[in-house]
């Protein structure tokens, strides 16, 4: 079995130049005719044969009868004779009955000759002479009973005929010899026809099956052995079949086909890869990167973007993009894919129904593609190329890829939603206590090897119990729902806020010296004074918030330290009446604990 890795499989169909049935019909064609010409040949030598062997027989005939005819004129020379010696009237009539057997054989000979007009006037003359010898010589001497007076003529015109038939005998014998020359040579001849044409035929009929064992049967034993290959997995195994008929035909659409197997090998080795590349992704930004360096390879010129399903269900925002610019949001409708429940796609925008999100020119295809899990959809995945790409979208980016994103997305929305419910305070939206303590230390080692000053805000509100006690617990939710989102607007994205617990609340203030961060605290201060905050129609009152700042590295270097000094400060705002900001100065000694400081209720 040869291999031929490298011969690439033709993607020009070749012509047909002699079709595979007009080959077997032609290679039985051929000895058939020969067989039938052969038997036409030898048919025709038969005849031939049996033809000269005729001639042959008529010509024996013929000197037969001219013998038979000259022993009948020498018996009736004899009769004649002996009836004018004995004048026996036996002898008459013998003579009698041999000159009109001699008048039939003459005929019969005539007839014999008739197609030799040579021997015709031979016979002829013989009969004339005989005619002369009976007329002017025989029957006078009957009838006088005397002999012939002209013996001496009597006897040449007796041996003028017998000249006559021996030279009529001659020359039948002359061509007795040369047709039974001619006989054996058209026998001969007819032999060897016949033999030649046999063996002809069987050389024929012998080339045919040879033709059609290594022709026809060494390429589909080719193209057998590339398929047995290709199905133990020899991907790059073609069939190497020069032929100008369906089998050639059949050997290129094989190699098409094993082609076109290589390419789905490794567009699902691509698609596993990139499957096992969206099991790695943290965020759907790098999801949105592996899937835009998947598609430059099916796609070269596609482009696409992501729809993901708002928590409101009544809106689709765009996630990523690439290859393009297009609407940011859309609603459910806008999309015909959400409309039917499953993939839309478009094979030439200025033809089909083209959804409000996808750009109309210049002509392209695209695909629409729902992204389900979970049994909930989750959001779209648009995707667009050049016209005529429709079939790969269906097969690549509607099948594995879709789905794989679709998990994805949901896996990583859904990790999201869990690390937002461990880091987050779920009444404030806030930062919960365990992820201050994992962050607060990294923000202190940055500054540090950056030289900068981070600040410590604890912050508490003041007589929180009143709100509690006076308007119920869903009132003291209220303030701490509102002191969250205040919070949140009053501070850089880059400061952290966090919940402790209760109603006490530590925001870190990156990159912050002294100076800023007494104006922000004090800016805070006014903020909640300003918050006029309303449950369940009754007015609850002032807020205000004790804040308590400490200061890295002057107030400390590690975070147990600065929180301990920062609510130091916090006591110290309360003590001297609230509603203040306190900042920690820079000769405080730092308390000595190891944990952060106990919640106040």
């Amino acid at each position: 079995m040869s291999t031929n890795e490298s011969l690439p499989a033709l993607r020009r169909l070749p012509p047909i130049w002699l079709s595979l049935r007009w080959q077997i019909l032609l290679a039985c064609t051929v000895p058939a005719l020969l067989m039938l010409g052969n038997a036409t040949i030898r048919s025709i030598a038969l005849d031939r044969s049996l033809a000269s062997a005729e001639w042959v027989t008529h010509t024996s005939q013929v000197i037969g009868e001219t013998a038979a005819l000259a022993r009948t004129m020498a018996d009736a020379q004899s009769d004649e004779r002996a009836f004018l010696l004995g004048r026996d009237p036996k002898q008459l009539h013998a003579y009698e009955a041999a000159v009109s057997k001699f008048w039939r054989m003459a005929s019969g000979l005539e007839a014999l000759v008739s197609d030799n007009p040579h021997q015709l006037d031979r016979a002829r003359k013989i009969t004339g002479l005989f005619e002369r010898w009976r007329s002017e010589l025989a029957e006078p001497a009957i009838r006088a009973a005397q002999p012939e007076a002209d013996i001496a003529g009597s006897e040449a015109l007796i041996t003028s005929i017998r000249s006559a038939v021996d030279e009529f005998i001659s020359i039948e014998k002359s061509l007795l010899a040369k047709r039974r020359s001619d006989a054996a040579s058209t026998i001969s001849q007819a032999r060897a026809l016949a033999t030649f044409g046999t063996v002809f035929s069987v050389l024929v009929a012998l080339s045919v099956a040879v033709y059609l064992s290594y022709s026809v049967g060494s390429s589909i034993a080719e193209l057998a052995a590339a398929a047995q290959e290709v199905a133990q997995g020899g991907l790059r195994r073609r069939a190497v079949i020069v032929r100008r008929d369906e089998i050639g035909q059949l050997a290129h659409f094989f190699n098409l086909m094993a082609d076109t197997l290589v390419e789905r090998t490794k567009e699902s080795a691509r698609i596993a890869a990139l499957g096992e590349e969206f099991q790695t992704c943290f965020t759907i930004e790098e999801a949105a990167a592996a899937l835009c360096r998947f598609a430059r390879t099916p796609l070269p010129k596609g482009a696409g973007a992501m729809f993901l399903t708002s928590p409101s269900r009544n809106l689709l925002v765009k996630s990523f993009e690439w290859g393009s610019e297009g609407v940011e949001t859309l609603a459910p409708q806008d999309c015909f894919a959400l409309r039917k429940g499953h993939a839309h796609y478009i094979d030439d925008t200025i033809a089909d129904a083209v959804c409000t999100h996808s750009h109309a020119l210049p002509p392209r295809s695209s695909a629409c593609i729902p992204l389900i899990a979970h049994g909930e959809t989750i959001g779209i995945l648009n995707v667009e190329s050049t016209p005529g790409d429709v079939d790969t979208l269906r097969r690549v980016f509607a099948g594995a890829v879709g789905e794989q994103l679709a998990l994805t997305v949901a896996n990583l929305q859904l990790r999201d939603k869990l690390h937002a419910q461990a880091i987050r305070d779920p009444l404030t939206g806030l930062f919960n206590r365990r992820y201050l303590e994992e962050t607060l230390p990294r923000e202190l080692a940055r500054a540090d090897r950056a030289g900068q000053q981070v600040g410590i805000f604890a912050v508490d509100v003041d007589h929180f119990k009143r709100f509690n006690d006076t308007f119920g617990h869903d009132a003291g939710d209220l303030v701490l729902r509102e002191l969250g989102g205040l919070l949140r607007a009053s501070f850089r994205s880059s400061d952290i806020c966090a919940r402790l617990g209760g109603e006490e609340f530590v925001v870190i203030l990156p990159d912050t010296d002294r100076e800023r961060l007494v104006r922000r605290a004090e800016r805070l201060g006014d903020a909640v004074r300003s918050l006029a905050l309303v449950h369940r129609e009754l007015p609850l009152g002032a807020v205000t918030v004790s804040i308590g700042v400490a200061i890295f590295p002057e107030s400390g270097r590690d975070a147990e330290t600065l929180l301990g000094i920062a609510d130091t400060a916090l006591y110290k705002a309360k003590s001297e009446g609230r509603d203040r900001a306190v900042v920690a100065e820079k000769t405080i000694e730092r308390p000595s604990f190891t944990t952060l400081p106990p919640v106040r209720r």
